[in-house]
């Protein structure tokens, strides 16, 4: 199986199960989604790829950027193209994911808005979430994969993504 049917059965798998333990939305999300996404990397044929889910419309043109053989940047909440433009660049000049990060973050003064994942060739992963981001949010990363939302019921969500 390649890499982007193992993204799209974990998205779908993760719009249509309800994790362990997660609780309804208050009533003020009752008729929203969260956004979240899972970038990965498959480690036999080294193919990297991007699954996402969001209330916003043609999200996958605001939150995805990648370069074959270098990584795949997911920028979302308040997502910042420059996460992925300068973000490649920066590790097709020998950066590894944490680093760009970092670096991007110091040149970024409304950081604490975003959520950002980064995955590069070698299964090095890297996340951000701001202090300012609405309601719930957070990331499960490890070797090869990176799961990420906000707005969400809670933890089970990432962490039922990565799982899988």
């Amino acid at each position: 199986m390649n890499i982007l049917a193992i993204t799209t059965a974990l998205v779908f798998a993760a719009l249509t199960s309800t994790p362990a333990g997660a609780q309804p939305l208050p009533n003020k999300y009752a008729e929203q989604e969260g956004t979240f996404s899972i970038i990965a990397r498959d480690p036999v044929t080294g193919e990297l790829g991007m699954g996402v889910q969001s209330k916003t419309i043609a999200v996958g043109a605001r939150t995805r950027w990648g370069q074959g053989g270098i990584a795949i940047i997911a920028s979302q909440a308040a997502s910042n193209p420059m996460y992925g433009d300068l973000g490649i660049v920066l590790m097709e000049r020998g950066m590894t994911p944490q680093q760009a990060l970092e670096f991007m973050l110091r040149a970024d003064a409304d950081k604490d808005r975003r959520q950002v994942g980064i995955i590069d060739i070698q299964g090095r992963t890297a996340s951000w979430e701001g202090s300012r981001i609405q309601d719930w949010s957070g990331h499960v990363c490890g070797v090869n994969y990176c799961a990420q939302g906000n707005t969400l019921t809670g933890a089970a969500v990432v962490a039922d993504m990565a799982k899988a």
